[in-house]
């Protein structure tokens, strides 16, 4: 559900397009990021994550619609709240995350 209605499988698929889109845009400047990543393990030395605070929430928000697609809305909820505890939704509306 959204804004209390049912949402339709076809709006999952958009959305799930969409997210695709921006994981595709995304795609250069991760490459980039994971290049330089590869190098600094190369030196000895400990990276944090691998992907940008965006292309993580983007790829959850895309795992979350393809999950509940595929019929496992008990997944797709786990899935959810891990975009929560992430505070996606600040990251994808461009907000600093809270100090919480």
């Amino acid at each position: 559900m959204r804004d209390g209605r049912l949402v339709t499988p076809e709006q999952i698929l958009d959305s799930a397009l969409r997210n695709a889109e921006v994981l595709s845009s995304l795609r250069d400047d991760e490459a980039e990021r994971l290049f330089g990543k590869t190098l600094t393990l190369s030196r000895g030395e400990w990276p944090t994550g691998d992907l940008s605070s965006k292309a993580r929430c983007t790829l959850l928000a895309l795992s979350i619609g393809i999950t509940y697609l595929l019929g496992d809305a008990l997944a797709a909820a786990a899935l959810g709240y891990w975009f929560m505890q992430s505070q996606c939704p600040h990251v994808l509306l461009g907000f600093p995350p809270s100090e919480e």
